[in-house]
């Protein structure tokens, strides 16, 4: 029977683990499209334009997709009005946001450097020794960064194919969202880039940094999205769709024996109210990998009253003087967006506004990673460390890697663009 600590070493270990992998493979992704780029460059005979012209077309474009999504967002809220209300990663996309910011980073002088297969200034790409400090000043990682750096390479090449987003289905910087078949699609006109409709079928893709929230749990792909209660789920071993930070307040009721709020008994059968058994309340020391979580009240949401009116969650690593630190994810853009080590500022567990708290993760139903496997992480010195050992873990013999592109006997030009298409651009990962 593996001890509280070492379920919290294991926790942390899966954890780091899965943000470096992410990591890693979003780098390895926004390389591959970028020597894509450069192969399209070096065959431009086959486009009926000039590069010259690059920067213009592809604010056009990005202007026509700022167009297709708002008339994209008013339909969504039209459905929802009648009752028809997309997943919360549709609902709460901001890829009208991401198409703005990749509008003002889309300059000649950085469509320029993409041409040359370099990054935009200020937006390299290399993965650090240690994890990214979200919302870290002036850092790529962390930021929105990854976010429109992903989006501009992907819209250039699109432009230069004239062809749609496709291949997201192993993807960690693009994820497709599929609309419900009752979705009524009569206000949207033509597909876009990223709003592809087949009839009365809508497919929805967004580009991301790792964060989507509602986290699409019920997608099975190594690389989805997360948001910081889905991300528990997989690294605490907690109930599918049963982590919502509302459901680890009422859990931390219970235990705590305060009672429920809101709800009734009923809760305790449902995904969230399992955690009841999965966790003990932690009132007296934290401990590296518990969970952290708070819920925010107002006077329209008091506490005792009310479930609040939103929370944030993550995994403990522990405290220095004026900071609480944890793996978490978060998004609230531009500076804050994917995966990381978050510093959250010391505060007192419960006030009439937020009400802080941890719970520890017990054997019950716990999967156990071998010895070997787990970091035995103690302390925040120990930061450094782990990162090493999950690396060491996961780089040796991995392969962060899209196929290779064949290379092209340049002889035809409708001929060889359409074998462009389907060999260049087209890629399957392999992890």
């Amino acid at each position: 029977m593996a001890k509280k600590q070492e379920i919290g070493q294991q926790i942390i270990t899966q954890a780091a683990k899965h943000m470096r992998k992410t990591q890693h493979q979003i780098k390895t992704e926004q390389d591959h499209v970028l020597a894509s780029i450069k192969s399209l460059h070096e065959s431009q005979l086959f486009f009926d334009y000039t590069f010259d012209n690059l920067s213009i077309l592809i604010q056009q474009a990005l202007k026509s997709e700022i167009l297709s999504v708002q008339t994209f967002n008013k339909a969504i809220a039209a459905n929802k009005a009648t009752g028809c209300s997309p997943h919360y990663g549709v609902r709460t996309h901001k890829l009208l946001e991401i198409l703005e910011g990749t509008k003002e980073l889309a300059t000649e002088q950085n469509i320029g450097r993409i041409l040359e297969e370099q990054y935009a200034a200020g937006y390299d790409n290399s993965v650090p020794k240690l994890l990214p400090v979200i919302a870290e000043i002036d850092s790529f990682w962390g930021t929105s960064k990854p976010t429109l750096s992903t989006t501009l390479m992907q819209v250039t090449k699109c432009v230069l194919l004239d062809i749609p987003l496709s291949n997201t289905r192993y993807s960690a910087t693009l994820h497709t969202f599929q609309l419900p078949e009752e979705f009524d699609t009569t206000l949207l006109k033509n597909s876009s880039l990223f709003i592809n409709i087949d009839g009365p079928s809508v497919a929805f893709t967004i580009p991301h940094s790792g964060y989507s929230y509602g986290g699409d749990r019920l997608n099975s792909k190594e690389f989805r999205p997360q948001d910081c209660t889905s991300f528990l789920e997989m690294t605490a071993q907690l109930p599918a769709n049963g982590a919502s930070t509302a459901d680890l307040y009422l859990t931390k009721r219970v235990l705590s024996e305060q009672g429920l709020v809101v709800v009734d008994n009923s809760w305790l059968g449902s995904s969230g109210g399992q955690m009841v058994r999965l966790f003990d309340i932690n009132q007296v020391a934290p401990r590296p990998g518990d969970v952290w979580s708070c819920r925010k009240f107002n006077e329209a949401n008091p506490m005792d009253s009310s479930l609040g009116c939103g929370g944030h969650a993550g995994i403990y690593l522990g405290r220095d003087e004026e900071n609480v630190l944890t793996l978490a994810y978060n998004r609230d853009m531009p500076h804050i967006e994917g995966f990381g080590i978050e510093r959250r500022a010391t505060e007192h567990k419960s006030n009439s506004t937020k009400d802080s708290f941890l719970v520890t993760r017990t054997d019950r139903d716990f999967t156990s990673d071998r010895e070997e496997d787990v970091f035995p992480f103690r302390d925040l010195s120990d930061i450094p460390d782990l990162i090493a050992f999950v690396d060491a873990q996961i780089i040796d013999g991995a392969s962060y890697s899209v196929a290779k592109e064949p290379e092209l006997e340049l002889i035809g030009a409708e001929e060889c663009k359409e074998e462009l298409k389907s060999k260049i651009v087209f890629f399957d990962l392999d992890c």
